[in-house]
Protein backbone atom coordinates (compact mmCIF):
# COMPACT_ATOMS: atom_id res chain seq x y z
CA UNK A 1 0.00 0.00 0.00
CA UNK A 2 1.38 3.32 -0.74
CA UNK A 3 1.44 5.96 1.51
CA UNK A 4 -0.90 8.09 -0.90
CA UNK A 5 -3.07 5.39 -0.21
CA UNK A 6 -2.95 5.11 3.65
CA UNK A 7 -3.08 8.75 3.73
CA UNK A 8 -6.53 8.81 1.45
CA UNK A 9 -8.15 8.09 4.76
CA UNK A 10 -9.34 10.87 7.13
CA UNK A 11 -8.63 9.36 10.31
CA UNK A 12 -4.76 8.42 8.90
CA UNK A 13 -4.42 12.38 8.01
CA UNK A 14 -5.49 13.10 11.56
CA UNK A 15 -2.73 10.52 12.99
CA UNK A 16 0.18 12.02 10.96
CA UNK A 17 -1.02 15.56 11.44
CA UNK A 18 -2.22 15.08 14.79
CA UNK A 19 1.69 13.77 15.78
CA UNK A 20 3.36 16.92 13.96
CA UNK A 21 0.68 19.17 15.59
CA UNK A 22 1.30 17.69 19.45
CA UNK A 23 4.70 17.16 19.03
CA UNK A 24 5.19 20.88 18.25
CA UNK A 25 2.81 22.00 21.01
CA UNK A 26 4.51 19.93 23.50
CA UNK A 27 7.68 21.45 22.76
CA UNK A 28 6.47 24.82 23.50
CA UNK A 29 4.65 23.82 26.96
CA UNK A 30 7.97 22.33 27.73
CA UNK A 31 10.00 25.26 26.42
CA UNK A 32 7.39 28.06 28.09
CA UNK A 33 7.64 26.24 31.40
CA UNK A 34 11.39 25.77 31.48
CA UNK A 35 11.43 29.91 31.08
CA UNK A 36 8.60 30.87 33.28
CA UNK A 37 8.05 28.05 35.78
CA UNK A 38 4.26 28.35 35.41
CA UNK A 39 2.09 25.78 34.04
CA UNK A 40 -1.04 27.88 33.58
CA UNK A 41 1.22 29.99 31.36
CA UNK A 42 2.70 27.41 29.87
CA UNK A 43 0.00 25.75 28.84
CA UNK A 44 -1.88 28.99 27.52
CA UNK A 45 0.45 30.46 25.47
CA UNK A 46 1.44 26.62 23.97
CA UNK A 47 -2.25 26.66 23.37
CA UNK A 48 -2.58 29.95 21.24
CA UNK A 49 0.04 29.17 19.27
CA UNK A 50 -1.70 25.60 18.68
CA UNK A 51 -4.77 27.21 17.88
CA UNK A 52 -3.21 28.99 14.74
CA UNK A 53 -1.08 25.99 13.61
CA UNK A 54 -3.66 23.50 14.09
CA UNK A 55 -6.02 25.13 12.32
CA UNK A 56 -4.41 25.71 9.69
CA UNK A 57 -2.95 22.12 8.99
CA UNK A 58 -6.11 20.09 10.18
CA UNK A 59 -8.71 22.26 7.46
CA UNK A 60 -6.06 21.98 5.25
CA UNK A 61 -4.57 18.34 5.44
CA UNK A 62 -7.29 16.38 7.74
CA UNK A 63 -10.72 17.44 6.76
CA UNK A 64 -9.88 19.55 3.56
CA UNK A 65 -12.44 22.24 4.72
CA UNK A 66 -10.54 25.55 4.98
CA UNK A 67 -13.50 27.60 4.89
CA UNK A 68 -12.66 30.43 7.32
CA UNK A 69 -16.63 30.47 8.92
CA UNK A 70 -15.44 27.33 11.33
CA UNK A 71 -12.49 29.44 12.96
CA UNK A 72 -15.07 30.61 15.78
CA UNK A 73 -16.11 27.32 16.77
CA UNK A 74 -12.86 25.66 16.46
CA UNK A 75 -11.62 28.44 19.22
CA UNK A 76 -14.30 27.87 21.53
CA UNK A 77 -13.20 23.88 21.10
CA UNK A 78 -9.75 24.77 22.00
CA UNK A 79 -10.84 26.75 25.11
CA UNK A 80 -12.70 24.00 26.04
CA UNK A 81 -10.05 21.48 25.58
CA UNK A 82 -7.33 23.90 27.20
CA UNK A 83 -9.76 23.99 30.47
CA UNK A 84 -9.96 20.09 30.62
CA UNK A 85 -6.26 19.70 30.06
CA UNK A 86 -5.13 22.56 32.97
CA UNK A 87 -7.54 20.00 34.95
CA UNK A 88 -5.81 16.41 33.55
CA UNK A 89 -2.16 18.38 34.45
CA UNK A 90 -3.52 19.41 37.77
CA UNK A 91 -4.95 16.04 38.52
CA UNK A 92 -2.27 13.73 36.91
CA UNK A 93 0.78 15.81 38.49
CA UNK A 94 -0.69 15.92 42.09
CA UNK A 95 -2.32 11.88 41.61
CA UNK A 96 0.20 9.85 39.90
CA UNK A 97 3.38 12.29 41.62
CA UNK A 98 5.24 12.71 38.15
CA UNK A 99 6.88 15.64 37.07
CA UNK A 100 5.20 18.13 35.02
CA UNK A 101 6.58 17.25 31.54
CA UNK A 102 5.38 13.38 31.78
CA UNK A 103 1.87 14.85 33.45
CA UNK A 104 1.34 16.64 30.45
CA UNK A 105 2.39 13.84 28.10
CA UNK A 106 -0.09 12.00 29.48
CA UNK A 107 -3.13 14.52 29.29
CA UNK A 108 -2.32 15.27 25.91
CA UNK A 109 -2.80 11.85 24.91
CA UNK A 110 -5.89 11.75 26.46
CA UNK A 111 -7.23 14.96 24.85
CA UNK A 112 -5.78 14.64 21.35
CA UNK A 113 -8.49 11.83 20.16
CA UNK A 114 -11.05 13.58 22.22
CA UNK A 115 -9.83 16.73 19.84
CA UNK A 116 -10.73 14.79 16.84
CA UNK A 117 -13.98 14.00 18.04
CA UNK A 118 -14.69 17.24 18.28
CA UNK A 119 -13.44 19.31 15.49
CA UNK A 120 -15.13 16.44 13.22
CA UNK A 121 -18.11 16.84 14.88
CA UNK A 122 -18.63 20.41 15.60
CA UNK A 123 -16.07 22.63 13.35
CA UNK A 124 -15.50 20.70 9.99
CA UNK A 125 -18.65 19.91 9.81
CA UNK A 126 -19.76 18.60 6.32
CA UNK A 127 -22.68 20.09 4.36
CA UNK A 128 -25.24 17.87 3.53
CA UNK A 129 -26.84 18.74 -0.46
CA UNK A 130 -30.83 18.12 0.01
Amino acid sequence: MLIKDILSFEINRFLVIGFFNTLVGYLFFTVFFYLANNELLALLLSYIIGILLNYKTYSKYVFTNSNQQFFINFIIIYILIFIFNNYLLYLIENTIQVSLYIAQLFAISIVTPLLYILNKKYVFIEKKEL
